[in-house]
């Protein structure tokens, strides 16, 4: 509420609420008052993101098939998914009259009339169904055309088909082949470092992967050992890993959440004893050993940035669907090339062709 309020959200011809494709996070709160601030006549809720086995259908969110409160996102150590109905999430957390719009209306002709009645009769939020891309590309067509002032709420996917119809109707063109961006490609041979954060078993498996492809063993954070609270195990951590990086070998740090238990005196939040200690490693770790860093798990990738005195990231491309690639702006580490991927993102390869778009990189952008 305090960040909405310090902007001029009235002001803004497209405004965009990111939210979480597995729907964490308190997102019916953060969407109305965002609606409420920027005056917007409807909200436009598409969390759908195909390219990554996200859908919508019937109102019900899935991932990889399975409604989202049956995946890995109900455990979720600070926000558990507990609905995956879109509709009845807006029903019972929130007070705006929200409606449905299912599959079979989304690919109909009447789409744009559909929005508008709806917004006629007082309707606020505006649950949309998606299950290809094709479906995003409609809805963002359909509700431009309609001219109706919105608030469009989704993940990537809808951010991407919203860019690229912003991009095509205002001939917006070379936005990658700009001299800032296009000054930073250069050969970067260092290694790179992978900070595996998250509980998730798609990162786990990709950690795997890329051990794998490397040809190294990863370097393991021992969840115990991590809430005893002990320096010593931060700092045999950072030693291990800048070995490994002067040796000129990828490098792989690892931790899984769902192993640690809280204390036996009980004195310790598990979750805040594991950032810290992440926070600690980004402001011990020499970046000036590796051609850039990637990082899983949101709050570990904050955390990670926290400690590095990260003011902000500077985002140039994606290094696969979902997967963005930046520079680091502020702190000691300014250019260096940053990677983050939320746990459950991407095929099994994902941190390889991070690591590969990551090569391209000089890692100091003037």
């Amino acid at each position: 509420r305090n960040a909405f309020h310090s902007l001029s959200l009235s002001e803004s011809d497209i405004l965009f609420k990111k939210i979480d494709s597995t729907l964490r996070g308190n997102v019916v709160p953060e969407v109305e008052e965002a609606l409420k601030l920027s005056k917007k006549e409807i909200a436009i809720v598409a969390p759908a993101y195909p390219k990554n086995r996200r859908t919508t259908v019937h109102g019900t969110h899935y991932v990889r098939g399975i409604p989202v409160a049956e995946t890995e996102a109900a455990a979720d150590p600070r926000c558990p998914v507990k609905l995956s109905h879109i509709p009845t999430l807006f029903q019972s957390q929130g007070s705006l009259p929200t409606a449905s719009i299912p599959l079979e209306q989304v690919r109909m002709a009447t789409l744009r009339e559909r929005i508008s009645t709806l917004a006629q009769e007082g309707r606020r939020i505006l649950v949309f169904d998606a299950e290809v891309e094709e479906d995003l590309q409609r809805i963002v067509r359909e509700v431009l055309a309609s001219g109706r002032k919105s608030l469009w709420v989704g993940s990537a996917g809808l951010a991407e088909a919203l860019s690229e119809q912003y991009i095509r109707t205002r001939r917006i063109d070379g936005f990658f082949t700009s001299p800032a961006v296009q000054s930073s490609l250069s050969p970067a041979p260092r290694p790179a470092l992978v900070i595996l954060g998250s509980m998730s078993e798609v990162s786990t498996q990709q950690g795997e992967v890329f051990a794998h492809w490397a040809g190294i063993e990863p370097l393991i954070l021992d969840p115990k050992e991590t809430l005893k609270g002990n320096p010593q195990v931060r700092e045999q951590v950072l030693e291990s890993i800048h070995t490994q990086l002067r040796e000129g070998k990828h490098t792989l740090l690892m931790s899984h959440r769902q192993k640690m238990e809280p204390s036996s005196n009980g004195s310790s939040d598990p979750l805040e004893t594991l950032l810290r200690t992440f926070q600690g490693l980004g402001a011990g770790i020499d970046f000036s050993l590796c051609s850039g860093l990637i990082v899983t798990g949101g709050d570990i990738a904050m955390a990670v940035c926290e400690g590095m005195g990260v003011h902000s990231i500077e985002v140039l491309d994606e290094t696969s669907p979902g997967i963005p690639l930046g520079l680091v702006r502020g702190g000691k580490w300014e250019g260096l090339p940053l990677v983050t991927k939320a746990g459950a993102f991407g095929s099994s390869d994902a941190f390889i062709l991070a690591v590969r778009r990551i090569s391209t990189i000089s890692g100091k952008e003037k």
